[in-house]
């Protein structure tokens, strides 16, 4: 008999990576609109800044973020989104469900 096992958890750069894109995707944060500062989203995640810029890294290789020194973190246009990554097709067919300009 075999005993069922645990989902494995999701680490804490993942769970920042999926609600920040969720964020991204519901109109949270617009296209052209800057997200808060790593000290921030530190605050609001309770996690470290090396957790917050990972996640950060994640999304600018998802195309939908960009960084920019003295500037801060800038939420990319849609067209420039890796429009195949499963985790931003997922988010923008959740945002879809409420904000149906992101479909």
């Amino acid at each position: 008999m075999s005993t069922p096992t645990a989902a494995p958890r999701a680490t804490f750069h993942e769970q920042v990576v999926e609600q920040l894109g969720r964020d991204i995707c519901s109109g949270r944060y617009r296209p052209g609109q800057l997200v808060p500062s790593e000290p921030e989203l530190c605050e609001r995640f309770g996690y470290s800044r090396i957790v917050i810029r990972e996640a950060v890294k994640s999304l600018v290789a998802k195309g939908m973020l960009e960084v920019s020194r003295r500037v801060g973190t800038l939420v990319l246009e849609p067209m420039r989104w890796n429009l195949f990554d499963p985790q931003v097709i997922a988010w923008r067919a959740e945002a879809a469900e409420t904000d149906p300009t992101m479909a």
